[in-house]
């Protein structure tokens, strides 16, 4: 991945601009266009798609996805777009949404989803029914930009609303990903509700790596 060639201080560029996101009503408007369904199906089960994890091997050692799992919001040959799950930052994610009243109590971080476009957030909303401008990722969990959106499922289900905010993302040209996965890069994995909203972020790799190469992990 290009992003791979950055110097690590883009990490701390990445939270100086979260800190100074435009409040929610300036925020742009929820748009996927990046995040298309598949032109054509993979006949390999294990090939990426909307859904897969991708868990770095224990050999990818950038800076931004050092012992990372990633979400794919979307694959197909024209590229891929995902969200690092498993980087909690020190930026609570009231501080994202600061005209956002109904967050405004909420301790929970926000996440450090990838280095491309910094400056804007994502979120991953865990709901039995689909949120309206969202994307189904996996079962019950889909992909958002729409603040409102968000703002309404707040509304309706209080504090029980399971979600997660991400700064930026993570991207991959055409044929790009499945290059770095031929090198040895990356696992393909599925998708798992439970590694997003349950699990200690620092739990997360070595479940993944461990399961994917029958090697215990050691941080």
């Amino acid at each position: 991945m290009r992003c791979l060639r950055f110097r690590p201080v883009f990490w701390g560029a990445a939270i100086a601009l979260a800190l100074s996101l435009p409040a929610a009503a300036d925020m742009p408007a929820p748009v996927f266009q990046t995040v298309r369904a598949p032109a054509r199906n993979y006949s390999d089960a294990n090939a990426p798609r909307r859904g897969s994890f991708l868990v770095a091997s224990r050999q990818s050692i950038g800076p931004f996805f050092f012992q990372t799992v990633v979400l794919l919001l979307g694959a197909d040959p024209e590229g891929a777009v995902g969200l690092v799950i498993n980087r909690p930052t020190a930026l609570p994610v009231s501080a994202l949404f600061p005209n956002m009243a109904e967050v405004q109590q909420r301790t929970d971080p926000a996440y450090f989803g990838g280095p491309v476009e910094p400056n804007r957030v994502m979120v991953l909303i865990e709901s039995d029914a689909a949120p309206t401008d969202s994307l189904e990722v996996i079962d019950k969990v889909f992909a958002s930009r729409s603040l409102e959106s968000l703002q309404n499922m707040v509304k309706a289900n209080g504090s029980a609303l399971r979600f997660r905010a991400y700064v930026g993302y993570a991207g991959w040209g055409p044929g790009q990903l499945e290059a770095e996965i031929a090198l040895g890069n990356w696992h393909v994995d599925s998708g798992d509700a439970k590694a997003i909203f349950d699990m200690p972020t620092d739990e997360v790799w070595p479940k993944f790596i461990q399961r994917n190469t029958g090697v215990q992990a050691r941080r």
